[in-house]
């Protein structure tokens, strides 16, 4: 890292916010252009031997341990339409949501996902209504509550509703390392770092 890169990262960062167009920004506080700055990020990746670290996996649970199963057909719907959102492809997302909304009305998965759905859209309206239904519903998904919590954080509501959202979270799936890490970040924010490390250092235990 250069000296006082952090800095001029903050520098430009002000201008964006001023208002003064991105290359000329980039231009005024990095002495360089975007296409220069590429061009010199592509030489010293490909001049350097990229940095390699070891991690212990612990033991790997053998094939024979897993039990397969065939998706039920709501199961098939939704994974199809979540890989559909995480593709952008907005439209087909929202037309099999609502399809199967139509045959399942109910159904908690379901309802979380029109709400996932309704959050990408900034529809906080129609989002809180999906969640909050399906969080009513017996036994709620870690996912549910950490659609949840993004609603809340997204629409500025309390953070202590934040954090108990994301603590549900991750004790209903400990494996939920982004929601370990905003769970630090959020406790961060209310000045308690002490209450933050154990959540951060879970995150960076799963995702290193």
């Amino acid at each position: 890292q250069a000296p006082g890169a952090r800095q001029r990262v903050q520098e430009f960062a002000a201008l964006l916010g001023a208002g003064l167009e991105q290359t000329v920004a980039f231009q005024q506080v990095f002495g360089r252009s975007v296409d220069q700055a590429n061009r010199e990020a592509r030489m010293m990746v490909t001049s350097q031997p990229a940095p390699t670290s070891e991690l212990s996996l612990g033991a790997i649970p053998q094939i024979s341990a897993f039990q397969p199963r065939e998706a039920t057909e709501i199961e098939a719907r939704l994974v199809r339409a979540e890989a559909l959102l995480a593709a952008d492809r907005i439209a087909a997302a929202e037309s099999l949501y609502a399809e199967t909304a139509r045959r399942w009305p109910d159904d908690p998965d379901v309802l979380t996902g029109l709400g996932t759905l309704a959050l990408r859209k900034s529809d906080y309206a129609a989002a809180r209504q999906f969640l909050e239904r399906a969080l009513a519903a017996k036994n709620p998904r870690a996912t549910t509550y950490f659609e949840y919590a993004m609603l809340i954080r997204d629409t500025r509501g309390p953070e202590a509703l934040v954090v108990d959202s994301l603590t549900k979270a991750v004790q209903r799936n400990p494996s939920l390392a982004e929601a370990w890490y905003l769970l630090g970040a959020s406790m961060l924010r209310q000045s308690r770092p002490a209450d933050a490390i154990d959540p951060l250092k879970r995150a960076t235990g799963i995702l290193p």
